[in-house]
This record gives C-alpha cells, sequence and structure tokens, in this order.
C-alpha cells in the first residue's frame, strides 16, 4: 500500500483522538470508547500495512471501518477519511492485481 493509504489511516487516528477529546469534554454526544476503540482498531491497520500484512479484497469485502464507524460518527470528518481509506484499500488492490 501506498504512503498516501498510511497517510489516510494517519488523519483517521487523529479525527479519533479529536473525536474522543470533545467527547470527554461533554462537547459531543457520545461515549469514550467508541473513539477508543476506532484508535485501537486504526493503529492494527496501520501496523498490518507497514509490514505489509494487510488482507487484499480477494481475502474479504472491506475493512469493516465504514460500518463500524458509520453506526456513531455519520457526518464527521472521521467517517469521511474512513470511507477514504475503504476507497483507496480497493483501488489499490485492483492495481496490484494487474501488475
Amino acid at each position: 500500500m501506498s504512503g498516501e493509504f498510511l497517510h489516510l489511516i494517519d488523519r483517521a487516528i487523529r479525527e479519533a483522538e479529536e473525536l474522543r477529546a470533545r467527547r470527554q469534554a461533554g462537547l459531543d454526544p457520545g461515549t469514550v470508547a467508541q473513539p477508543e476503540i476506532a484508535i485501537r482498531n486504526l493503529r492494527a491497520l496501520q501496523g498490518r500495512t507497514e509490514r505489509g500484512d494487510l488482507e487484499l479484497p480477494t481475502q474479504r469485502p472491506s475493512l469493516g471501518l465504514v460500518r463500524f464507524i458509520g453506526e456513531w460518527a455519520e457526518g464527521t470528518n472521521l467517517m469521511e477519511t474512513v470511507r477514504e481509506i475503504e476507497r483507496r484499500w480497493r483501488e489499490e488492490a485492483r492495481y496490484a492485481a494487474h501488475r
């Protein structure tokens, strides 16, 4: 996966951290646990990507981020970034399959 893919993951982690901070301060409805789980999952995705262990779409249809995060963060920057991560993952996998 490209550096752009890792950049998107970094951006999503920052956005999830910002959402967690807003929730901790009582500025955003919802629990702190949801962004914390997202941060943990995004960091795991980041590690798998850096190690080259990330599964391709032929092995699974989705990373599952949109479904999980969409349940509690629809309409946020985080949600838009996660959609872009999923789109880029499928796009880069298609490119790799045709090399």
